[in-house]
């Protein structure tokens, strides 16, 4: 799709016949789709910037608009334009579905990427996808499915809901069954990763990570998963919390270009 993207994109800069005929499938036409996305950021180089988040008028970085483009940056904003044009097509879908979209009324949530480095057995696999989509075998769903009236095992709650399971279940709670799943993730945490705070302006940058003078706050390292997480503390006025988390960002990027692991640190 993306190639077909680029292909269009490229016949309309740079020849003279507009109107080439780029041949796609059935479901999605290469010339329509284009046209839609160059219309796209046309109109929003017509509403001009808009600043979002409370950081205040000028904060950030300024937007590339359509006409102070050059060929390769038209190029490559079409196709991030039809990208995100494809992906609130998906949302809108999920959105439209009562139980397996309920995924999309999150919110602060960080999103969880299974890659094929991951080794996570099936079962395991199996319950983390069908859990988020609410898949599971959960007396409310198998009321649903196939008509049957079955309560919770453990309080008796009558067709409860794969929340009530997972979160929900006051007996689970008394006899410690979330406790022991808390436990059990303080205790990998506490196993992979070591913590270092900046109290007193004392702190000393891991080495094995890099060499700088800069103190984050607080800095949670995992030399196995050779993964490092900067926490930056601030008390800001309210009205100064945006341009607060931008401010200590810059120590991110300052550590993003000494890092020597070839990791990217994440600052919280």
């Amino acid at each position: 799709m993306y190639a077909r993207v680029i292909n269009r994109a490229e016949s309309v800069e740079c020849t003279n016949a507009p109107n080439v005929k780029v041949r796609t499938g059935r479901k999605w036409n290469a010339q329509a789709e284009v046209t839609r996305a160059v219309g796209r950021l046309q109109h929003q180089e017509l509403v001009g910037r808009v600043q979002a988040g409370r950081a205040g008028l000028g904060w950030g970085e300024a937007p590339r608009f359509w006409s102070k483009a050059n060929q390769k940056e038209r190029k490559a904003m079409v196709v991030a334009e039809v990208t995100r044009m494809e992906e609130e097509c998906y949302k809108i879908k999920a959105v439209s579905q009562g139980r397996q979209g309920s995924w999309t009324t999150w919110d602060k949530v960080v999103d969880r990427k299974i890659s094929w480095s991951d080794l996570i057995p099936q079962a395991r696999l199996s319950f983390l996808i069908r859990s988020t989509y609410d898949m599971l075998p959960c007396p409310r769903n198998l009321h649903q499915w196939f008509g049957n009236e079955e309560c919770c095992s453990l309080c008796n709650a009558p067709n409860a809901s794969l929340q009530h399971l997972l979160s929900g279940c006051k007996t689970a709670l008394s006899q410690g069954c979330y406790r022991w799943r808390h436990d059990q993730v303080l205790r990998k945490l506490a196993e992979e990763r070591n913590l270092r705070v900046d109290l007193g302006r004392q702190l000393q940058f891991p080495g094995e990570i890099t060499t700088t003078s800069l103190r984050p706050d607080i800095v949670v390292w995992s030399t196995k998963a050779k993964a490092v997480l900067l926490i930056e503390l601030t008390v800001p006025w309210e009205k100064g919390i945006e341009a607060a988390f931008e401010r200590k960002k810059t120590t991110q990027w300052r550590l993003d270009a000494e890092a020597s692991w070839g990791c990217q640190p994440h600052t919280c």
